[in-house]
């Protein structure tokens, strides 16, 4: 982001407040704003000029983000203590090369992208309030706002809100490759987007929903009497008419690529969609007793039964066939997926895989580092394991995060791991970002790597 040149003291424009903003560490910045702007404006300013995003409190209190300076009580001269962030509530990656989506603890949405954060791509209704939760698809973003509005950005024609139907009062947001579903907060949904990957959804009964899932061209809703119904294309689970007497009591529903599986509240499960993909479960479906959660990635399904052991089925070279590691899948307390393998975290803090292996599903190179491990993250091609000591181990494909080496001594004392379609990043305990992978095209980097590197600054990073 481009620094604001801030006028001398004495030769601050008319109409500008003259304001100095002071840190925690004592340092002070100086910065002159328009004194009709919002305080969310003066934030922007300081962020130029500090480097970090801050909470600003003035004459003993917090101020309002989307309250004016002047209904602030801030004047001209006025000093102004900055507090900074140190945290997201969510990120999510562009998988059109637009960087990161950011959202901060009290709401704030920011973007970054090659090496910066980009406050002018936020649109400015974004802008003025907090915002809840943030979807991605592949024309863009989509901000679910505390009032239950969504603004969508960075979209083609495909992904334009819908006019006829302004949406409003949405209780969540969900996104797939083509299409946004939101659930309002009276159980009705309202999709746009791609028509055939379930952007139209006016063929089929959206009442009382209290949960969507996505596939990559189509959604599936469950309802609040455990019932199910789908939309989208055909041949990738929009359809429940084979199966529609076996969805009652659903608890569970999680899509792969092009196909559905909902766990039942008596521990069974039923698929559709795909066959080769997991639409089809009759081969372990007698092993399909006392399941607790499903996952997927886009071509299998794993069952986490409620004795720690584990299920799959589905395309077996890309996840569906965990035969051979079968006997390590013991006290499974988690399950992470790429698009075609599966890394499953134990009891005990140790990491199994199976899947392809150009998508994660061979860590044998890694195995020794993945000790006491806290949480895994996955792009679509790669894991990266967060160790309790704070260190990051990854393996996958390199060009979507899978090779790390290059920034182990960056990659320490790590605190929070995200990922999304092809990057990662990971926040310090500095409150530096490090975020590695295939982020946007122009950003070089190593050439042993082969994977696009490199380094911001959280806003909340104090810079003496």
């Amino acid at each position: 982001m481009k620094r604001m040149e801030i006028p001398a003291w004495s030769d601050a424009p008319p109409g500008l407040l003259r304001l100095q903003v002071v840190l925690l560490s004592g340092r002070s910045v100086e910065v002159a704003v328009d004194a009709a702007a919002k305080v969310w404006r003066l934030e922007q300013e300081v962020m130029d000029a500090t480097g970090f995003w801050p909470v600003l409190s003035a004459r003993g209190r917090v101020l309002n983000e989307t309250g004016s300076l002047i209904q602030e009580g801030v004047d001209d001269g006025c000093f102004v203590q900055a507090v900074c962030m140190r945290s997201f509530r969510r990120l999510c990656a562009s998988q059109t090369g637009h960087g990161f989506v950011a959202v901060m603890p009290d709401g704030t949405c920011l973007q970054f992208g090659r090496g910066r954060w980009r406050w002018e791509a936020i649109p400015e209704k974004v802008k003025q309030q907090p915002v809840q939760w943030v979807e991605v698809a592949r024309f863009g973003f989509a901000v679910l706002l505390r009032d239950g509005s969504v603004v969508t950005w960075f979209t083609a024609n495909n992904g334009e809100m819908p006019r006829e139907h302004p949406v409003l009062d949405v209780a969540r947001l969900v996104a797939n490759s083509e299409a946004f579903a939101a659930v309002h907060t009276d159980g009705t949904v309202t999709t746009w987007g791609g028509r055939t990957a379930g952007g139209d959804s006016s063929a089929v009964q959206l009442l009382g929903v209290t949960q969507v899932e996505a596939s990559e061209r189509t959604f599936a809703a469950l309802r609040h009497d455990g019932s199910v119904v789908a939309w989208g294309a055909p041949n990738s689970g929009g359809s429940t008419w084979a199966v529609r007497r076996c969805l009652v009591g659903v608890r569970q529903l999680k899509g792969s690529r092009s196909a559905f599986a909902a766990l039942r509240s008596d521990g069974q499960v039923v698929t559709w969609g795909n066959r080769q993909q997991g639409g089809d479960s009759h081969a372990v479906q007698r092993q399909l007793r006392g399941v607790s959660r499903l996952f997927a990635c886009d071509g299998a399904f794993a069952a986490l039964l409620s004795d720690g052991s584990v299920i799959t089925w589905g395309e077996e070279a890309w996840g569906g066939n965990s035969s051979q590691v079968s006997q390590q899948l013991q006290g499974v307390r988690e399950i992470v997926s790429t698009a075609g393998a599966f890394a499953a975290i134990l009891a005990d803090g140790r990491v199994v895989t199976w899947g392809h292996p150009g998508y994660g599903g061979e860590s044998g190179p890694v195995q020794a580092q993945l000790e006491a491990v806290r949480s895994v993250a996955a792009t679509r091609k790669a894991f990266a394991a967060l160790r309790s000591d704070g260190v990051v181990v990854t393996w996958g494909d390199a060009r979507c995060g899978g090779y790390s080496q290059d920034l182990a001594e960056e990659l320490v004392s790590v605190e929070d791991l995200w990922a999304d379609s092809a990057a990662f990043c990971a926040r310090r305990s500095d409150t530096s970002l490090v975020a590695w992978g295939l982020l946007e095209d122009g950003i070089t980097n190593s050439q042993h790597s082969q994977a696009f590197i490199y380094r911001l600054t959280l806003p909340g990073q104090e810079q003496s």
